[in-house]
């Protein structure tokens, strides 16, 4: 249960359920109108590794872009499926097809945008943003490990591409959920506790 269930705690603590912190989430509030003004709000070593990794993005001639999720996404699946093969020693492939057509059945067209960076012909990273009124989740990412230039693009399409569209498109809280916590806190993310609830008989 994240900050925003607060009333569902205090209905949950009448009914004698016990709640206990389980951890750490982030979440990052959208307090500026450009990128610049995103860049201000960091810490001077964050703001000055920002912009480090932008300038590296540029002089390496990464291509950045956004766009609707396609009918079919196989390149996107493949990255995909690197990223989990890399953390997890092992993907299935079926499982994470059956990821993306979930949310192309269930989630409106209109609130899904990915984001992407590209070397020349070449993927080499992506994120999946949905969007549910003034927030905008991040619920997939992909990267390939065959390119060291896609670890630029992975923290790209993660934040400094959502951050530059969310004042434009509403979007007034993106939302980065758990784990990486001191990657998400060096980009501006604010952590806050989440909780579970409990009854024993």
């Amino acid at each position: 249960l994240p900050r925003e269930a607060e009333p569902l705690l205090a209905e949950l603590a009448a009914a004698g359920f016990t709640a206990r912190p389980m951890g750490e989430r982030c979440d990052l509030p959208v307090t500026w109108s450009d990128f610049d003004g995103y860049l201000r709000g960091l810490p001077k070593k964050y703001r000055d590794e920002a912009k480090r990794e932008i300038n590296r993005m540029d002089e390496r001639g990464l291509v950045r872009s956004f766009r609707p999720l396609a009918p079919d996404e196989p390149e996107l699946l493949d990255l995909r499926c690197q990223l989990i093969e890399k953390y997890d020693g092992s993907v299935d492939r079926g499982e994470q097809a059956a990821i993306f057509e979930m949310i192309r059945e269930h989630v409106a067209a209109q609130d899904i945008t990915v984001f992407t960076v590209s070397k020349e012909d070449s993927l080499l990273s992506f994120s999946l943003f949905i969007q549910d009124g003034p927030e905008w989740t991040v619920m997939l990412i992909g990267s390939t490990y065959r390119d060291p230039d896609a670890a630029y693009g992975y923290f790209s399409c993660m934040f400094y591409q959502p951050i530059e569209q969310a004042s434009a498109r509403g979007v007034a809280l993106l939302a980065y959920g758990y784990g990486s916590l001191d990657a998400k806190r060096r980009r501006g993310c604010q952590l806050f506790p989440y909780y579970a609830a409990e009854l024993r008989f």
